[in-house]
């Protein structure tokens, strides 16, 4: 941008007459008009061609974007599916520990019921205590 203020300035001493005294239209040879124009025509061009550019390379990126949003919205959709099973097999497997915790209070219950018939068949085992070794069944 700033290239562009030394020809405008150029060209407005030229034209109005600013600087070396009034200058009337006719009176401004071609080669300094010229000379005047073409670093500012340059510049202009220089920025046309890298504004076009930068346009293409925005329109080809654009033009990938509806595949990157449906491809997007595919991997949502598989996130919220992977997530769903996740918490169902975390409910499974909350399920699955609380069956456990109940089979080993079975167990125990079953054990002690069966150390107590087994005293009461056999009175002489006296005060032994299997009781203790069901308990270690957790």
């Amino acid at each position: 941008m700033n290239e562009w203020i030394q020809p405008l300035n150029s060209l407005q001493s030229v034209f109005f007459g600013l600087g070396s005294g009034p200058k009337k239209g006719p009176e401004i040879a071609r080669g300094d008009f010229f000379s005047l124009t073409t670093p500012f025509c340059a510049s202009l061009a220089e920025e046309l061609v890298k504004m076009t550019e930068q346009c293409e390379k925005l329109r080809g990126e654009a033009a990938v974007l509806p595949g990157l949003r449906s491809e997007l919205e595919a991997l949502r959709r598989r996130h919220s599916a992977a997530l769903e099973l996740m918490g169902e097999r975390d409910e499974e497997l909350e399920e699955l520990r609380a069956d456990i915790v109940d089979l080993k209070e079975m167990y125990r219950e079953q054990v002690n019921l069966l150390v107590n018939q087994i005293q009461r068949m056999n009175p002489s085992m006296g005060n032994t205590n299997f009781s203790e070794g069901a308990a270690g069944l957790t």
